[in-house]
C-alpha cells in the first residue's frame, strides 16, 4: 500500500480507524502569507464565512444553519455567506435582516472580503483543516470555529471555538472581542506558524527522503551566484519533494573573501568539482542530468546519450557571444543539440536553439515572492532611484547617466546601486552603493521607490533575462527600463512599468515617478500582482517539472 497524506490530523485518525495498516502523515496546506495580508485594524461589525453550497447535506455539514443562527441572535452585526448558489437559499427562509447571501466568488476576490470582517466562522459539523479559515486570520480576521477537525488546532488560543453548539459563547465572545484590535496579529502569526511552506517542505522531505529518482545537478556557479541560484539551487527542495533526489556538484566554489582563498583555496576546489562531475557521469547511475548554463566536453555529453540518460540543458543568457572565447558558440550547439530538452528565458534565446534543430521551452527566471516583498514607504522625503545588479552589468548604467544627472540638477533624489562595480561612481547625482548580500536583497530593494533597467540595444543584451523587472515587481517597486529583448514583453507600459528608449524619455518619466507618489503606488502594486500571478517560483517549477518528467 502506498502513503496516504491528508492535510489534517482529523483525517489521519479517520483513515486509520478504517484502515488500521494504512501509512499515513498528516501534511498541512500552505498558507501564502503574502497574498493574504491586512492593514486595518479597525474593522466594521460584521462576521464572514464561506462555502461553497450546492445543496441541503452540504449546509448543514459546513453547519451553515448555525452561522444563520448566531446572524438571528446579534442583529445588530452583519453577517455574510460566500458561496450560496441559487438552489440552496430557500434553505435559509426566512433569511434574516442582518444576513446576506452571496454567490461564490473567484479566489482573487477573497481577500477584500476577509479585510472587511472583523470575525470569520467556522462551525462545521464535520472538517479536515479549511483553507478558508486560515486564508481570513492571514487577514485578520478573528476566529470563531466548532471543535471538529483540525479547527480547533487552527484557532489555538487566538479566538473561540466551542464543543456543543449553542450560539451563547459566540454571541458573548463576539461582543468582548470586537474592538481588541491587538488580537488580530496573533491570528495571523498563528497561521504563519504552523501552515508556511517550509514546514511543509521539510514533511515531504521526510516523507521521501529515499528518493524514486536522481537527479545530477550541475551548474555554473553556486548559491552567490545569480543564475545558479535562480534557475536551479532553488528547485531542488522543490525536486526532493516531488521524488528526486538531487545531488549538486557547481563548476566553481563560492567565491572567497581573502587573499589565500582567491589565490589558493579556490583554483584548487575548482579543479576538484571538475574531477568530481567526471567521476559522477561515468561511474554514477541517473535519471536525469540538469546542467545550468556550463559546457562539459564531448566525450561526456556522448557518454550520458549512449546511456539514454535524459539531459536537460538550462540557459539564460548569449553563451555563444563571446569575443575572448569564439569556441563557445560551438559549445553552445553541443549542449543544445545533445540534450532531450532544453529550457531558455528568452524568445531570443529559442530562435537560436532552432537553429541548432531544437525546439526549447521559454521558462522566465522566476522571482522568490515569498522573499521579495513591498515595504513601507515614507509618504514624505526625498525619493530613491534604485539599480540592483552585478559588477560586470553596471557597465549598463552609462545609457541612464545623462537623464539622472539632468534630472539631480531640477528635482532631489538619492540614486542607490546594489551591487555594482566597486570603482562605479557617477558625477552630479546623490549617489549611493552597496554591495550585493543575499541576505540583504529584501531591505535594499525596500530603500527603492523606483527601480531601472537600462539596456544597450546589442546582440548580447537583447538574449538578457529580465530578472532585474521581477525583482523590482516582487518588492512592489515601479520600474522603468529599456524596450531591449524580454524587457517589451515583461513591462506592460503604464501597467505595470514604463519602458524609455531615448535620453528624454527617459528623463521625462523618472521626473512623472519622482513627481508622483501615487503613481509609484499603482504601478508597484500592479507589478507585485504580475510577479506573483506569471513569474513565482512555484509556477515556473510547474513547467519545469513537467519537462523533466516527460
Amino acid at each position: 500500500m502506498g502513503l496516504g497524506l491528508p492535510v489534517a490530523e482529523a483525517l489521519r485518525i479517520k483513515l486509520l480507524k478504517i484502515n488500521p495498516k494504512a501509512k499515513a502523515e498528516t501534511i498541512a496546506t500552505i498558507c501564502y502569507a503574502d497574498k493574504f495580508t491586512f492593514k486595518d485594524y479597525d474593522r466594521p461589525k460584521r462576521v464572514v464565512t464561506i462555502s461553497a453550497t450546492e445543496n441541503r447535506q452540504r449546509l448543514m455539514v459546513k453547519g451553515l444553519d448555525r452561522f444563520r443562527e448566531l446572524a438571528l441572535s446579534m442583529p445588530d452585526f452583519e453577517f455574510e455567506i460566500i458561496g450560496v448558489t441559487e438552489k440552496v437559499k430557500h434553505c435559509f427562509e426566512p433569511v434574516p435582516a442582518n444576513l446576506i447571501l452571496s454567490p461564490p466568488l473567484h479566489y482573487n476576490e477573497l481577500t477584500h472580503i476577509y479585510q472587511g470582517a472583523s470575525f470569520y466562522a467556522q462551525l462545521s459539523r464535520s472538517e479536515g483543516l479549511p483553507n478558508a479559515l486560515c486564508e481570513a486570520m492571514l487577514c485578520g480576521c478573528i476566529p470563531l470555529g466548532t471543535n471538529v477537525g483540525d479547527i480547533q488546532v487552527t484557532i489555538g488560543k487566538t479566538g473561540c471555538t466551542i464543543g456543543e453548539w449553542g450560539p451563547d459563547i459566540l454571541v458573548e465572545f463576539i461582543r468582548q472581542n470586537h474592538n481588541k484590535n491587538e488580537m488580530r496579529d496573533r491570528v495571523r502569526n498563528r497561521i504563519i506558524e504552523l501552515y508556511n511552506p517550509e514546514k511543509r517542505i521539510d514533511k515531504f522531505r521526510q516523507c521521501f527522503a529515499q528518493g524514486t529518482k536522481r537527479m545530477l545537478m550541475l551548474t555554473d556557479g553556486n548559491v552567490d551566484h545569480a543564475s545558479a541560484r535562480i534557475r536551479a539551487l532553488q528547485y531542488i527542495p522543490y525536486f526532493e519533494v516531488n521524488g528526486y533526489r538531487v545531488y549538486h556538484i557547481p563548476r566553481v566554489p563560492q567565491r572567497p573573501s581573502n587573499t589565500v582563498g582567491r589565490y589558493f583555496v579556490f583554483p584548487l576546489l575548482k579543479r576538484w568539482y571538475a574531477f568530481k562531475m567526471t567521476l559522477n557521469i561515468l561511474l554514477k547511475r541517473w535519471d536525469v542530468v540538469f546542467i545550468q548554463r556550463i559546457f562539459i566536453v564531448p566525450f561526456l555529453v556522448k557518454f550520458l546519450n549512449n546511456r539514454s540518460v535524459r539531459i536537460v540543458y538550462d540557459f539564460d543568457d548569449a553563451l555563444y557571444i563571446n569575443p575572448q572565447r569564439p569556441t563557445d558558440e560551438e559549445k553552445t550547439k553541443l549542449m543544445v543539440s545533445s540534450a532531450s530538452q532544453v529550457v531558455v528565458s528568452t524568445e531570443f534565446l529559442a530562435t537560436f536553439c532552432g537553429s541548432c534543430g531544437k525546439q526549447p521551452v521559454i521558462i522566465p527566471s522566476p522571482v522568490e515572492t515569498d522573499r521579495l516583498k513591498p515595504s513601507e514607504k515614507p509618504k514624505s522625503g526625498i525619493p530613491t532611484i534604485g539599480w540592483i545588479g552585478s559588477p560586470w552589468t553596471s557597465v549598463f548604467l552609462a545609457v541612464v547617466e545623462k537623464p539622472l544627472q539632468k534630472l539631480a540638477a531640477k528635482y532631489p533624489f538619492r540614486f542607490l546601486t546594489v551591487g555594482a562595480a566597486p570603482g562605479y561612481r557617477i558625477g552630479g547625482v546623490d549617489y549611493m552603493a552597496r554591495p550585493w548580500v543575499y541576505g540583504n536583497e529584501n531591505d535594499d530593494l525596500g530603500q527603492m521607490d523606483i527601480g531601472i533597467m537600462p539596456l544597450p540595444d546589442t546582440d548580447f543584451a537583447r538574449m538578457k533575462g529580465g530578472y532585474k523587472l521581477l525583482q523590482y515587481f516582487s518588492a512592489g517597486i515601479p520600474c522603468v527600463a529599456s524596450p531591449v529583448g524580454i524587457n517589451q514583453t515583461i513591462v506592460k507600459p503604464g501597467e505595470n512599468g514604463f519602458l524609455a528608449q531615448s535620453d528624454e524619455e527617459w528623463f521625462e518619466i523618472l521626473e512623472k515617478l519622482i513627481l508622483d507618489a501615487q503613481l509609484r503606488s499603482i504601478i508597484g502594486k500592479n507589478g507585485r500582482k504580475e510577479a506573483i500571478e506569471s513569474y513565482s517560483r512555484d509556477i515556473c517549477f510547474q513547467k519545469l517539472l513537467a519537462i523533466v518528467k516527460f
